[in-house]
């Protein structure tokens, strides 16, 4: 996300998750300029979601929110995020370099998140960036999830992948994500 001046629409996208059903919840956090990706992967992850937890099961149930969710004329951007954040069990971060260079993320999303014992921090590879080149503000190229089809093959971002393998990227994103909840609730 880009500072205040991001403008709500009407066209919204939906949640991943249920709401009113999920045992955690998600903040996204994802640079306005990727937002037809990110809205892709948050499809795709919307339905990793479902298929990782179905009704009934005993794995976690998640649900993620986004800025988009603000719907026009209720105001108040800034401090609906604070909230968002303050309340969220996990952030999942979509990496790009419209990302990183977002002060706003960087400022009011990534470091309240990162630095909060209490929370899990999911950082997304959704499109190319040069770990050696990039100026990474505390995120660590180790810790980015990406996408690969056997042990020894290259990590793809998700913009580099086609439909078939966006839905494994998810589902694999959203396995860690399970995982680490799984973990942390049987610590």
């Amino acid at each position: 996300m880009h500072g205040p001046s991001h403008t709500p629409t009407t066209s919204r996208q939906p949640a991943f998750g249920d709401a009113t059903d999920a045992d955690y919840q998600g903040f996204v956090s994802y640079a306005h300029a990727n937002q037809a990706a990110a809205w892709q992967l948050l499809t795709e992850i919307d339905v990793a979601s479902k298929v990782a937890a179905p009704p009934g099961s005993c794995f976690p149930r998640v649900s993620g929110w986004w800025d988009d969710q603000i719907a026009i004329g209720q105001g108040q951007w800034r401090q609906q995020i604070t909230a968002a954040v303050a309340r969220c069990d996990f952030g999942i971060f979509l990496l790009s370099n419209d990302l990183l260079l977002s002060e706003f993320v960087r400022r009011h999303e990534w470091e309240p998140i990162r630095d909060d014992p209490t929370k899990i921090v999911i950082v997304a590879g959704l499109a190319p960036v040069d770990f050696g080149r990039a100026r990474m503000h505390g995120f660590d190229d180790e810790q980015v999830y990406r996408w690969r089809e056997r042990p020894n093959q290259h990590h793809h971002w998700f913009t580099e992948l086609g439909p078939r393998n966006r839905r494994r990227f998810a589902m694999g994103l959203i396995e860690g994500l399970r995982d680490a909840l799984t973990q942390r609730r049987t610590s």
